[in-house]
């Protein structure tokens, strides 16, 4: 007999009903998805919506989580004043629904000032946020998920801050002279030209800078928690590089710097705790890029790398990887829509990844949020372990069974080489939870 997740059992003939559906439904997803059933990786996403219910204008988000089902996106908005604010929303059910965005700043209702392109990071109890106002850095804490800040502090004249924390924050910036600036050690990494630096931790002392160096890629490393940084090193893909991402991968034990390329998404890797990078790597090729990308890691090995894609309007994609980056999976769209989505930032945490972009359209500027369906997720509609729906395991203890590699060979012959085939893997990724969830709610369906 069959035990279903909820401890139903089938007897007799059902069972070969019951059996035949549940393999129908998981061959399905795990063939479309080309992915174990043990991987986390996005394989879709949830229809992108706005992040508040209003029609304010939003841009430049961020986003991060605890890992224990609390989620603070922040983001500049024009709410009506005469200058911008930086808002926030915060989420307590795993992202499941989000609080009315409301000032973080303290000081909005007396500034004059515009607050824009906030970053966002949390070690888990401590959660810093930093932004530029008339050409200074600043920075506020909150210690309640978001729910309350502090007051916010000028760290220096700059421009295009970027955040991590481990026991206390470090904050990178480009100063007036064109140098990446750290906050609060005052340590400096030599350039002239930078531009748009990301930091990131391995949650200890290490931090490891990544920024454009005129046409370049400059990479620097800090081993005593951000006081002191080695002599940068630079990378040249032989074209214009641009727009980093820096990230560590405990599951390994590397760090991972991404970014923008003329021909694609090129990356190098450290498994020395940044003494040492590899040559530039080319992972990714496409035709063009716009905005920075975005790269988050769950600490399993698994990674989702979005960004911005040119073309008559910039839409999102994102490529994921369940082996610590040494391989991505195609390009696919999150978000394929009229406006010009860009400025994409990713978060995950607690079983959960979440996008967010800013939607340039005709009228306005609008924050966008979409949450990835994963492979444990794909045929729950959201659900959990106590899900009536079955995954390929509960037919045959395993996704690599025979009829599962029938329909996996089924796509890539029929379905990954045309685009009208490709058009209808994206649907599937797209409608899949909804008709999961009414599943779900028949158990007589399945």
């Amino acid at each position: 007999m069959i035990v279903g997740s909820r401890g139903r059992k089938y007897h007799g003939h059902s069972t070969k009903r019951v059996k035949g559906l549940i393999v129908a439904c998981a061959c399905v997803a795990v063939a479309l998805a080309g992915w174990s059933a043990s991987a986390q990786v996005p394989l879709g996403w949830s229809a992108a919506g706005t992040v508040d219910s209003s029609t304010t204008p939003f841009a430049d988000p961020a986003i991060a989580t605890d890992g224990a089902g609390n989620w603070v996106t922040i983001f500049s908005s024009n709410s009506g004043g005469a200058d911008d604010e930086i808002l926030v929303q915060t989420s307590s059910d795993n992202g499941v629904t989000w609080s009315t965005a409301v000032p973080l700043n303290t000081n909005a209702g007396v500034d004059v000032d515009d607050d824009s392109t906030p970053s966002l990071a949390t070690n888990g109890t401590d959660w810093v946020a930093a932004w530029q106002a008339a050409g200074m850095i600043q920075m506020a804490t909150s210690t309640d998920a978001g729910a309350t800040w502090s007051a916010p502090a000028a760290l220096g004249a700059g421009l295009s801050p970027s955040v991590a924390v481990n026991s206390g924050p470090v904050v990178a910036f480009v100063n007036p002279a064109g140098d990446v600036a750290i906050s609060p050690s005052a340590a400096t990494i030599p350039d002239g030209s930078a531009g748009s630096p990301a930091v990131a931790t391995d949650g200890g002392t290490t931090f490891v800078v990544a920024y454009e160096s005129g046409a370049d890629i400059g990479v620097a490393t800090s081993t005593d928690g951000g006081a002191t940084f080695s002599a940068p090193m630079t990378f040249d893909s032989g074209g214009l590089d641009a727009g980093p991402s820096a990230g560590f991968d405990p599951a390994v034990g590397t760090w991972i710097v991404g970014w923008n390329t003329d021909t694609g998404i090129s990356v190098v890797v450290s498994a020395d705790g940044g003494a040492t990078w590899s040559p530039p790597l080319e992972i990714l090729t496409v035709s063009a890029t716009t905005d920075a990308i975005a790269a988050a890691t769950d600490g399993s090995g698994n990674w989702t790398l979005i960004f911005a894609q040119a073309g008559a309007d910039s839409d999102i994609i994102f490529s994921t990887s369940d082996d610590s980056g040494l391989t991505w999976s195609d390009l696919r769209f999150i978000a394929d829509t009229a406006t010009n989505d860009g400025n994409p930032a990713i978060a995950t945490g607690s079983g959960q990844w979440i996008a967010v972009w800013d939607a340039v359209g005709a009228l306005e500027t609008l924050v966008h949020m979409a949450t990835a369906v994963t492979t444990t997720t794909l045929l729950l509609g959201g659900g959990g372990d106590d899900g009536p729906c079955f995954i390929a395991s509960a037919a045959y203890g395993t996704p690599m069974a025979k009829d599962i590699e029938v329909l996996r060979r089924m796509r890539d012959t029929y379905l990954m080489n045309n685009a009208l085939g490709m058009f209808f893997v994206d649907a599937y990724y797209s409608i899949s939870p909804a008709i999961a969830d009414q599943v779900a709610q028949h158990p007589w369906a399945a």
